[in-house]
């Protein structure tokens, strides 16, 4: 097993880019198979870009949780979820929760 740290994006805040902006809204937590996976949600918007509109509504999955920071830290620990079926699962369980169209894994 792998870990790695996450770093919780800031959320509510808009990040600007060439062609639009994005913002993480919310975080939670899904259970799966007894293990708790840490993602985010927010929105993409296309809205400066030469070639048309659009947008999106997305997770970030962060991984399984072994153990968060004390105080106020905005870092988790995670083990990265790698399994392409487990991906899959999750993807599902996500879309259907969250009504995102798009599910990326840290």
């Amino acid at each position: 097993m792998t870990s790695k740290i996450f770093n919780h994006p800031a959320l509510g805040e808009k990040v600007e880019s060439i062609s639009g902006h994005y913002s993480f809204l919310r975080e939670g937590t899904l259970d799966y198979k007894g293990r708790n996976v840490l993602y985010h949600s927010g929105y993409g918007v296309i809205d400066s870009s030469c070639c048309g509109v659009g947008g999106c509504v997305f997770c970030q999955v962060a991984g399984y949780v072994l153990r968060r920071h004390d105080g106020d830290s905005v870092r988790t620990e995670v083990e990265p979820i790698a399994d392409p079926a487990e991906r899959d699962e999750i993807t599902d369980m996500l879309k259907n929760r969250e009504s995102c169209t798009q599910v990326n894994f840290f």
